[in-house]
């Protein structure tokens, strides 16, 4: 029987394939129909609705509150069914606001504080690490493999001249650990950016219950989307603390 692993932190993701290989499908490769996907997958068209509650809270909500209306005689079912319909056109979002809306939105900000991070860093301290961890240099330089890999997932080729493979994990690790020099170092980040918000664009509003294969597992877009997210914060915060070590600091708290 094969091992199945249930985790929202990539880098976890990225030890446990270490240790237990899994066979990688294609890239952009789903397990299942949407239809399929419908059955067991709520989607979710916002984070929050009518008065910063859940969207489905208000859904169950408003479920219970139909089910009381047709227990309602005649005459009070239209005034009933004028407040039901109110709170779902206040609880919809707003025309172009999305979930993707906030992941490019978020990741763009993530970029800048990367890229402005790095640059203020001195050369000379980007070899600089803590006992059995990854350098400043590694740091970004992980940060910009995961950004050509995460993508496969979603569909997007990664590109030849990164030497990463889609199907071979090693390839990430052998490109983490190239010596390049700062600008080298800032260059490839910010290519590696670009390359995810063309990939992002293959992820829509519309079908973030999609199912795709990420790290051996079934997620949802909307999973893989966020978990990418997370994933730079809690590298970015990595490097923050880095650079503090380092007598610098982040440029927008200055």
């Amino acid at each position: 029987m094969a091992t199945r692993f249930y985790s929202t932190s990539i880098d976890d993701l990225h030890a446990r394939a270490a240790v237990h290989p899994f066979k990688l499908t294609k890239p952009g490769e789903t397990s299942e129909t949407v239809e399929q996907s419908r059955k067991r997958d709520i989607p979710v068209r916002s984070l929050t609705g009518l008065g910063g509650l859940p969207l489905f809270t208000i859904e169950f909500a408003n479920t219970l509150l139909a089910t009381r209306i047709l227990q309602e005689p005649p005459k009070m079912r239209t005034r009933a069914l004028v407040v039901l319909l109110s709170s779902l056109v206040l609880a919809a979002p707003a025309s172009g606001q999305g979930l993707m809306d906030d992941m490019h939105r978020d990741v763009s900000d993530t970029q800048k504080k990367f890229i402005d991070l790095a640059q203020a860093i001195p050369e000379s301290a980007y070899g600089w690490r803590p006992t059995g961890a990854r350098s400043i240099g590694e740091v970004l330089l992980h940060i910009a493999s995961d950004n050509y890999f995460i993508p496969a997932a979603m569909g997007k080729p990664i590109p030849a001249a990164t030497g990463i493979s889609a199907t071979d994990y090693k390839t990430l690790d052998a490109f983490e650990k190239r010596k390049l020099t700062k600008a080298q170092i800032i260059a490839e980040l910010d290519a590696s950016y670009a390359h995810l918000h063309d990939a992002m664009k293959l992820t829509t509003n519309g079908n973030l219950i999609e199912n795709i294969k990420f790290f051996g597992q079934d997620w949802t877009r909307q999973r893989a989307m966020v978990s990418t997210v997370t994933h730079m914060h809690e590298h970015l915060g990595q490097l923050i603390a880095y650079a503090r070590s380092n007598n610098v600091t982040p440029p927008w708290s200055r």
